[in-house]
């Protein structure tokens, strides 16, 4: 799949979007102003004139400017609440987050799988969250970038999935991470919730009008109320189809993206012959999910007209994977799961009980579980464990999980070979509010050092998502830790910042909220100057002829040879200026500067750790997945 494609797709589906939304308002401002028309005129004597004549240019301007303003004001209210993160959203809807260091062995294999996808899929391991006591099958991914991005699935679907199906599900989600379709989904859910607060605000005035009404003083509230609510009502339906009209194509695609990550047509195919043979199926009943469902796997809600859902039925999904399907779909035994939690009178006490289940914390916080045995091989699940990369001894691999371990991981690759330099940084470290550091920076550093340079991207990877479950000041701390290790030598070498751009741009955004930038460049030739200091890093550090590497690929950009530049004036900080800029650029372009510099890597027929480690960073700092380059060291 050419996810760099799919990402400009998503872009003019942005464009659809914003034009589908402004003929929605223009209908709903219209309708909103015959409304009021009506509304006035029945409230005269009768024999007034025509109530045509109550539709004057001032009422125009006036409740046009209401509307503007009103859906206007939800949609920014929206905005923020969902770009805050998929952390935010995921907690939203109602999911709990999955602890690194849980002992449930569905949720541990949950946490493997998505692992696993992410090593697969060349980005940092994002969150894993769990919709507990959902019996409908069921997943989404949330964020607004790749680096801020988690995945959440219902239980239904740990319970009834084989691992290989879990695969297919999660390699879907991923999919909507890599082409930019979460971006585009918290647009269309805060544009929608515009439109659908109309007929929400009707029916709370109908609602508080309802007292007045049963009164002696007869009240216009009640029938406010239900003007806005038959306006919102249209309204919902423009939101749907708005909807469908955006969503349904991309799930094919994120379909067929699955199959690429799993390598296993089957494995898809046979999770959606499950969800089709499931009573269930894919349904959530959680409240909030109506403006948010067209970001789920499959359909929420069951929808009356196939012309207004958001997914396309299962038949026909599975038949873009196997066409020569039988139509027999796979049954599982169904598990029941209590309705209600102990205690918990509102939504936030409800996931809060169920974050505490999950941490393994006192199980009287919700009911008893359902005795009916799990139809997924439990043998199985109980032994999971991640498919560690083949240089990361199990060990290693698992103590990544552990966010003080990866931590102390990520400090060992910055201590120097230095004698003096490294006793000021053991000191650093020592004197860091971290307690207990030093002590497991002690215990890991010999497996840290042995790991070899080709596979310490993938570690990187995997401490990230652990080190993502620090506390707000232990995080700060530990970034004041690093950047002070950096610079106790008063030298920042490029490995440092590499490594250090990638620990911060893949852990940041669970802490600090960051907009995301819109692109800038269209064509290459606006950051020629950019491209230039790139690729002649590149060049100076292969032990080729930099001359050839840098001409090689210029050519392969289509630019004019501007000549390359002298180590001297390739600094890191004119490097990291250019890369920065590099990341204004439309999703086209960006592969091609990061194949670009894999051909200028390449000039001595080989790519090291280190210039293949500076491509993901670069990747990274940009924001685009890294394609498909043939890099060599993997």
């Amino acid at each position: 799949m050419d996810f760099f494609k799919g990402q400009d797709l998503a872009r003019r589906n942005t464009h659809l979007l914003v034009l589908l939304f402004i003929v929605a308002c223009a209908g709903l401002i219209l309708l909103a102003n015959l409304f009021v028309s009506v509304f006035v005129f029945m409230g005269l004597p009768s024999g007034s004139a025509g109530w045509l004549d109550y539709f004057s240019s001032r009422q125009f301007l006036f409740v046009s400017g209401a509307m503007i303003v009103l859906i206007g004001t939800v949609i920014l209210l929206r905005w923020t609440q969902l770009s805050a993160g998929g952390a935010a959203v995921a907690e939203m809807m109602g999911g709990v987050r999955v602890p690194p260091n849980t002992d449930e062995p569905k949720l541990r294999q949950y946490q493997n799988v998505v692992a696993e996808i992410a090593l697969a899929a060349n980005m940092p391991v994002p969150g894993v969250y769990l919709l507990p006591k959902e019996r409908g099958m069921n997943a989404f991914a949330a964020g607004i970038a790749p680096r801020d991005a988690v995945v959440c699935v219902t239980e239904g679907l740990l319970d009834h999935l084989q691992r290989d199906e879990l695969q297919a599900v999660v390699g879907h989600e991923f999919s909507h991470i890599l082409e930019g379709d979460m971006r585009l989904n918290v647009r269309l859910a805060a544009t929608l919730k515009g439109i659908t607060f109309i007929g929400d605000l009707g029916r709370m005035i109908m609602w508080s009008g309802r007292r007045s009404y049963r009164s002696r003083e007869r009240s216009a509230l009640p029938f406010i109320g239900l003007g806005l609510w038959l306006i919102g009502s249209l309204g919902v339906a423009v939101a749907s189809l708005i909807q469908a009209a955006i969503s349904r194509q991309r799930e094919f695609h994120a379909d067929a993206s699955a199959v690429q990550f799993t390598r296993d047509s089957g494995a898809v195919a046979d999770a959606l012959k499950v969800i089709g043979g499931y009573l269930p199926s894919t349904h959530v009943s959680l409240p909030g999910v109506r403006e948010f469902r067209h970001a789920f796997f499959g359909a929420v809600k069951p929808s009356f007209w196939s012309w207004t859902s958001t997914h396309p039925p299962i038949e026909q999904r599975i038949k873009r994977i196997s066409p020569r399907w039988d139509g027999r779909y796979l049954e599982r035994p169904m598990i029941h799961y209590p309705k209600a939690v102990i205690g918990a009178d509102t939504p936030e006490k409800a996931r809060m009980a169920a974050a505490a289940l999950l941490a393994g914390s006192d199980a009287g916080f919700v009911l008893a579980q359902s005795p009916t045995p799990s139809p997924v091989d439990a043998a199985s699940v109980e032994c999971d464990s991640a498919v560690a990369p083949p240089e990361l001894t199990p060990a290693l691999f698992g103590a990544l999980s552990e966010p003080l371990n990866a931590s102390a991981a990520m400090a060992a690759l910055f201590t120097s070979r230095d004698a003096d330099v490294r006793a000021t940084q053991l000191e650093l470290i020592a004197n860091c509010k971290l307690e207990g550091l030093a002590s497991e920076l002690a215990k890991i550093e010999q497996r840290v050092s042995a790991t070899p340079a080709n596979q310490r991207l993938a570690m990187v990877e995997l401490a990230c998502a652990a080190i993502r479950q620090l506390s707000y000041p232990q995080y700060q701390n530990y970034k004041l830790l690093l950047k002070a290790l950096i610079r106790a030598d008063s030298v920042i070498e490029l490995n440092e910042w590499v490594l250090f751009h990638l620990i911060l741009h893949y852990v940041e955004p669970e802490f600090v909220r960051s907009a995301s930038r819109p692109p800038k460049h269209r064509r290459l030739q606006q950051v020629n100057k950019q491209v230039t200091c790139v690729l002649s890093l590149l060049a100076h550090m292969g032990r080729g002829d930099p001359e050839l590497g840098f001409a090689a690929a210029v050519a392969d950009l289509g630019l004019k040879d501007p000549g390359l530049q002298p180590l001297a004036q390739c600094s890191v900080a004119d490097f990291s200026k250019a890369v920065d800029d590099l990341g204004l650029l439309f999703p086209l372009l960006k592969p091609q500067v990061l194949k670009a510099m894999s051909v200028a890597a390449r000039c001595d027929d080989d790519i090291s750790p280190l210039e293949k480690e500076l491509i993901y960073a670069v990747a990274a700092v940009m924001d685009c997945p890294v394609p498909n380059l043939k890099l060599g060291g993997s």
